[in-house]
């Protein structure tokens, strides 16, 4: 039988790793459990002190919030409505029903980014660029349009 000399470098270095003593990589089992100075700490503390240390819940929702890379309202949805957007362009695509005009606004709650965009189409679409991370309300403005419908898909980062 003929080893390839991938094999054969393999078997060489298993000979010559058993011949000194073993495996270097087989870890020896520890005499005694050990646990980490903090854990130790963590457990002697009073359970309304490790409360304190908990951060609020705001805080919680806040680092939990996943961003999305789209939104669709419409006209039934709630107006104060947020959506959590991540960062990039986006096509805006809205439609009507019995509409001259519609007045859409995208704007960022938690920063500075608004996109208006009037328009005197029942149905058509923008770009909007560089629209950065965030959460954001989208409006039709126009109280003579009842009926409406905006989808908003991330294109690229």
């Amino acid at each position: 039988m003929r080893l390839s000399a991938a094999a054969a470098s393999i078997l060489a270095i298993g000979l010559v790793a058993a011949a000194c003593g073993g495996d270097d990589a087989t870890p020896e089992p520890a005499d005694e459990a050990t646990t980490a100075p903090a854990a130790e700490e963590a457990a002697e503390e009073p359970a309304e002190e490790a409360a304190e240390e908990e951060p609020a819940e705001e805080e919680e929702a806040a680092a939990e919030t996943e961003f999305a890379a789209k939104a669709q309202v419409t006209n039934e949805d709630d107006p104060a409505a947020t959506y959590a957007l991540t960062s990039g362009r986006y096509r805006m695509q809205w439609s009507t029903t019995d509409c001259e005009q519609v007045d859409l606004l995208v704007k960022q709650v938690d920063g500075d980014f608004e996109y208006p965009k009037p328009s005197r189409s029942s149905f058509a679409s923008a770009t909007i660029n560089d629209m950065p991370e965030g959460l954001y309300t989208i409006e039709q403005l126009d109280e003579s349009c009842t009926e409406w419908s905006v989808r908003l898909d991330r294109m690229s980062a």
